[in-house]
């Protein structure tokens, strides 16, 4: 089995089709054919169902099961591939979630990015909080950094910080940055003016409890990014946040910040390590970990943060 071979099977589950497979890897059909077949007499298995009369393949159970397998073989691959171009620097794959890497961490990254670029390559990746876990898993990262709790056997998963979450709202006369506004009760707020952006439980929870479970916000968000565009813009809506989110939106945005009277439970950041990490990236993952440390240490500091290790 060679890495064209596990190439092949991507490309024939990604097109569901031999001839559209071929072209995109610039090969003849029969010499992919011939590929994919060796490959399922080296597995003793069947991959595809070929029905006759039909151009469309579809994946075989064991074929399912070995998609999981490839895209290891294929993390593995670039790994080596990595020790090979770097010439001693190594990439340290980090993922996590849009907000963490949009409003939280930009001046920690910044700053390793600055200082310590011979002696680490940071590669981050926007992921989802469930994606996280089966990507430190597959060790398609080295590091994750999530807001919900899960267990995968390979994942080591620890609370590294929590903070409050707070009120944006727009304001011709913002505070300095940094100065919060009076106090707010969440009965003062009007529900279908809502920026929704948080999605997990503790969040839905406080929701449902002040604003009845049928009250539809002004506009629901996927990204964290976008609350920032919302608010660059005038509008009479609200946003509850993390206090790192609302923070560096009020750098750009005229907005001011509140907290609420009775406010959702803090948000928590995991952070997610591999039980036996990648062989030669104990200098790497021990660089990172001392800066962000000192990191923490300061916003905690600061009061924005309480750190959990």
């Amino acid at each position: 089995m060679t890495q064209q071979d596990i190439e092949i099977f991507f490309a024939v589950v990604e097109k569901r089709n031999l001839s559209k497979a071929a072209s995109a890897l610039y090969m003849s059909q029969s010499t992919l054919s011939h590929r994919l077949g060796m490959l399922e007499k080296e597995l003793n298995a069947t991959l595809f169902i070929r029905h006759k009369g039909h151009r469309t393949l579809e994946l075989t159970p064991y074929g399912r099961d070995f998609v999981r397998i490839a895209e290891r073989w294929m993390a593995l691959w670039a790994e080596a591939q990595d020790l090979h171009t770097m010439h001693g620097s190594h990439t340290f794959y980090i993922g996590a979630v849009a907000s963490l890497i949009q409003y939280l961490f930009p001046y920690l990254l910044q700053e390793i990015f600055r200082k310590e670029q011979r002696q680490i390559r940071l590669m981050v990746k926007s992921m989802q909080s469930a994606a996280l876990y089966p990507a430190l898993e597959n060790r398609e990262i080295d590091l994750g950094f999530s807001v919900l709790p899960s267990f995968y056997s390979n994942v080591i998963n620890q609370p590294l910080l929590s903070e409050e979450n707070v009120l944006m709202v727009q304001s011709g006369s913002p505070l300095p940055p940094g100065e919060y506004g009076p106090d707010v009760h969440p009965s003062e707020l009007d529900p279908t003016k809502e920026i929704l952006f948080q999605y997990h439980q503790d969040y839905r929870h406080w929701r449902n409890y002040w604003f009845g479970y049928y009250a539809d916000p002004a506009i629901g968000l996927g990204d964290a990014l976008l609350v920032k565009d919302f608010f660059s813009t005038p509008t009479d809506c609200w946003c509850v946040a993390p206090v790192s989110m609302a923070l560096e939106i009020q750098r750009s945005c005229k907005v001011s910040i509140h907290r609420l009277t009775n406010p959702p439970p803090p948000r928590t950041c995991y952070l997610l390590t591999h039980r036996i990490p990648r062989t030669g990236y104990e200098a790497s993952m021990e660089l990172f970990m001392d800066y962000l440390d000192r990191f923490l240490r300061n916003e905690a500091a600061a009061g924005h943060l309480q750190m959990l290790t």
